[in-house]
């Protein structure tokens, strides 16, 4: 009988390293993918196996394929975590920093999972992607990273109805965690607009983000925050739960996120061409408590 396997993509510190840990204590077997080779954070073994792809560069992606199928891996599930993010005005920002990021966060997962998915049905595995609350709500600064993270929204939600017969799609949407993911991040060519004020914020924004990361010595993360992270992974993995998103953030984070989705609610209804009643609104809402 064939060995199954978890598929980590993004393994190297974060939320990939702490699920590589998880999963390897629960006895599970883990292929987890990293940059680079030299500097993997725990050693493999044959519980665990380090597979070097880079998403931003087609022949990486290709060979990772190539490997797994010539291999034999079985998957039994994957999880979709690496990602960078990029702080900058979207004005300022270069359009090849927009292809990068959605190169990273989103195509490259893509790419792999339409490869891997008939091994994956084969095996009744199911997918997970590692979102964010920036996905949900976008934020000036960060504009092409919230971008992916809509996208990744966008594509769970509709595979999710696609495959709803074949395998579950699940949703995290961490908010808030101290992970590498800040200090990898760069202001990476911007460049000016020639108006003033958008050039000034930007600036700004690049010193402020900046001294914050130094001066919060950003460091792997936080082991309660780790634990919220992974008492809903180990439910979505091992109980197979029906809801699609878990949102992980702090109540008051999760207190700010519903004020801001629930005023583009009323917005939205406000400049409807037929806007429902606000008895309406509050009888849809009353009627989700029940889904």
């Amino acid at each position: 009988m064939l060995n199954k396997y978890y598929l980590i993509i993004g393994s190297s510190s974060g939320f990939g390293r702490v699920l590589t840990e998880f999963l390897i204590s629960k006895g599970e077997q883990v292929i987890a993918t990293v940059r680079d080779l030299t500097t993997v954070p725990f050693k493999a073994s044959k519980q665990l196996i380090y597979k070097n792809v880079d998403l931003f560069n087609k022949k990486s992606i290709t060979n990772f394929l190539n490997d797994l199928k010539n291999e034999n891996y079985q998957i039994k599930g994957v999880i979709h975590n690496a990602g960078v993010i990029h702080f900058g005005n979207i004005l300022n920002t270069p359009i090849e920093r927009f292809r990068e990021i959605f190169q990273i966060n989103l195509f490259g997962h893509l790419e792999i999972l339409i490869n891997i998915f008939p091994n994956l049905a084969k095996n009744n595995g199911n997918i997970i992607f590692v979102s964010s609350d920036d996905g949900l709500v976008s934020s000036a600064g960060t504009v092409s990273y919230s971008m992916t993270k809509f996208a990744m929204e966008a594509l769970a939600e509709g595979l999710s109805d696609e495959i709803t017969n074949i395998a579950k799609v699940y949703l995290i949407e961490p908010g808030y965690f101290k992970t590498k993911i800040y200090q990898n991040s760069k202001f990476v060519g911007s460049i000016n607009t020639g108006i003033d004020e958008i050039d000034r914020n930007n600036k700004l924004l690049e010193e402020t983000t900046l001294d914050r990361i130094t001066e919060e010595k950003l460091s792997e993360g936080e082991l309660q925050t780790y634990d919220n992270f992974l008492t809903a992974v180990n439910k979505i993995l091992f109980e197979n739960p029906e809801d699609l998103r878990w949102l992980i953030s702090t109540k008051e984070e999760t207190k700010n996120l519903i004020a801001n989705l629930m005023d583009r609610i009323f917005l939205i209804n406000k400049n409807a061409l037929n806007p429902l009643s606000s008895e309406e609104l509050l009888g849809l809402v009353e009627f989700s408590q029940h889904l």
